[in-house]
């Protein structure tokens, strides 16, 4: 499965999003618009008409390599997450999630670490704040015993083309 390489000696899982055959790698949509069309994708490096400084642009359409999975002007709410059959989080077992990202604008998008259970509840937020070169954000938490422990993104803001991009994305037991 493309999504669950173990591209990095001892990582659980770690997606590049180099090899995608469809999808987000390990992300699945989440409820942001509904319905609607997502405003995410795997984007591809064209340079130099998708990074930084093209035609004013503030942030680069792909991180590392060759794709990235980039998200421009998302709707409210979560836009995309793990699920327990492409990331697992074991009850009780800590955890290190890492990933490098770049963020045009502060304050429209949140790294957040949640549970399904009898509804979904949020462990912890963190509000990303403007990263226009390669930057790199990691967590750690200890999955809850009770639910299925997940990690995503969330559109909180009311910008309507904030671009936020991520790439080698990584999870550890720690």
């Amino acid at each position: 499965m493309g999504a669950r390489r173990l591209s990095r000696p001892g990582a659980l899982v770690f997606e590049d999003f180099q090899h995608v055959p469809q999808g987000w790698g390990v992300f699945v949509k989440g409820d942001a618009g509904g319905a609607t069309d997502p405003r995410t994708h795997i984007a591809q490096r064209h340079a130099p008409f998708t990074q930084r400084g093209w035609n004013g642009k503030a942030v680069d359409d792909v991180v590392d390599g060759t794709e990235s999975l980039k998200s421009r002007g998302e709707n409210d709410g979560l836009v995309y997450r793990t699920v327990p059959h492409t990331v697992r989080f074991e009850p009780g077992r800590r955890y290190r999630v890492t990933y490098r990202y770049e963020n045009e604008k502060a304050g429209q998008y949140a790294w957040i670490t949640a549970v399904d259970g009898p509804g979904e509840r949020e462990l912890s937020r963190t509000e990303l704040p403007v990263a226009t070169e390669p930057t790199v954000l990691s967590h750690e938490f200890t999955a809850p015993d009770d639910g299925e422990a997940w990690v995503g993104l969330r559109k909180v803001g009311d910008d309507g083309t904030a671009e936020f991009v991520l790439d080698a994305f990584e999870v550890r037991e720690v």
